[in-house]
């Protein structure tokens, strides 16, 4: 069973938003404070995902799907 939550962005600078994590799944994928996470973007939809010690997510896709990895957005020209 997937279980959804629904979160709210926060404000953090000028330039970026941030959204908070429920605990419990923290806990569960085993993510703490200075973890690293990859973003992904998937059919309109962000995919947040442990990263692996070389960088690559900690899980992998088996839909064959093509995933586009965000692009880094310099924040001084926006």
């Amino acid at each position: 069973m997937r279980k959804e939550y629904k979160r709210t962005l926060i404000k953090f600078s000028n330039y970026s938003l941030c959204v908070t994590l429920p605990k419990a799944m923290l806990k569960k994928l085993e993510l703490d404070k200075g973890s690293e996470v990859l973003i992904t973007l998937k059919r309109g939809k962000l995919i947040i995902e442990p990263a692996t010690a070389n960088g690559e997510a900690a899980s992998t896709d088996q839909d064959n799907d093509n995933w586009e990895q965000m692009q880094e957005i310099n924040e001084d020209e926006e």
